[in-house]
């Protein structure tokens, strides 16, 4: 397609489909769930969800359910959509895994310290498969923590796959195949593959979008011809958001390191160490306008907590995310 984007225009139409605006929000956790199918964590749902709620009491309803999600975090999830995560991380299984899933298949719900009792393996073996079981979807938490197994599905690795980049383009409708690599986890060969198939069902359509940029990226070919308003809107993005990872390079070239931001239309107008959510509020290096920080500070407010300087480690999981990609760079 000959289309061509500037950055903020491209910015509009990815915030508008991540529904952003506050006059487009999601009116209830139901209708988020419905139509993004996951959350990363309570950090994405302030700048979406027009109502208060927690993942905790999601969790308690059972409307979602504990996993790793695709990419590669701890997050929260469809129960319905779980199959297709086992499927696109489809291995071999080891000894190990089979005997803890005939466990957990005869005794689920089982609590962790009832599959730790019943394992013929010692603690730190058990675990560990443990571990590698939750990163493959191939069990999941429900909402009393204990686990239960992963339907299987019908879909090849391939299939599942292209599903998952199907819900990443619904939910933020532009991607390079780079990005795309990432959020999919898998080599980029496997993500070029998979693009050119969804290219030729006409279910996306490439060109060199974005003003100035000779990277080719692809966007949902429903909306080529759309017009895009001007994102007008403002909100906080914090690291634990999605969002974040998918603007990563543009955070960090416009604020040195990867932090939570404050967004006024599409300009990032502060920055800084730390979260602002429902739960909590850690802030450290603050840097931007007195706007910026006033909206902060009201923001904490409408939730009912408190700034307080310093942040924890876990506030910001980019050098895990790293790490972890390192260590399992997919398929």
């Amino acid at each position: 397609i000959t289309r061509v984007m500037t950055h903020e225009v491209a910015l509009s139409y990815v915030f508008r489909k991540q529904k952003l605006e506050k006059t487009s929000r999601f009116g209830t956790f139901d209708e988020l769930i419905a139509e993004r199918g996951y959350v990363r964590s309570d950090q994405e749902l302030p700048c979406r969800l027009a109502g208060r709620t927690s993942l905790k009491k999601q969790m308690e309803l059972g409307t979602v359910v504990k996993s790793i999600l695709c990419p590669s975090y701890v997050g929260y999830i469809d129960p319905a959509r779980l199959p297709v995560l086992r499927a696109a991380k489809k291995v071999p299984l080891t000894g190990e895994q089979v005997a803890l899933q005939k466990i957990i298949a005869a005794k689920q719900p089982i609590s962790k310290k009832n599959l730790m009792f019943q394992s013929p393996y010692s603690y730190k073996v058990t675990t560990e498969t443990i571990s590698e079981m939750t990163h493959m979807s191939l069990i999941y938490q429900d909402g009393d923590s204990a686990y239960c197994l992963t339907e299987a599905s019908d879909l090849t690795q391939e299939e599942a796959l292209k599903q998952i980049a199907k819900w990443h383009f619904k939910d933020f409708g532009l991607f390079s195949a780079e990005r795309l690599a990432q959020f999919l986890n898998c080599r980029m060969a496997v993500t070029r593959k998979i693009l050119s198939e969804l290219e030729d069902e006409g279910y996306i359509s490439k060109g060199f979008l974005l003003e100035g940029d000779p990277s080719l990226y692809w966007m949902l070919t429903e909306d080529v011809g759309s017009k895009v308003r001007p994102f007008t809107g403002m909100f906080l993005l914090n690291t634990q958001d999605n969002l974040s990872l998918y603007l990563r390079d543009y955070i960090k070239k416009e604020c040195g390191s990867s932090v939570s931001a404050i967004f006024s239309g599409t300009k990032i107008i502060g920055h800084f160490k730390g979260k602002v959510t429902p739960t909590a509020a850690k802030m450290d290096e603050f840097e931007g306008s007195d706007l910026a920080r006033k909206y902060l500070e009201d923001t904490a407010r409408i939730f009912g907590v408190s700034l307080s300087k310093g942040c924890d480690q876990a506030d910001d999981d980019w050098e895990a995310s790293e790490f972890y990609s390192k260590t399992n760079p997919g398929l």
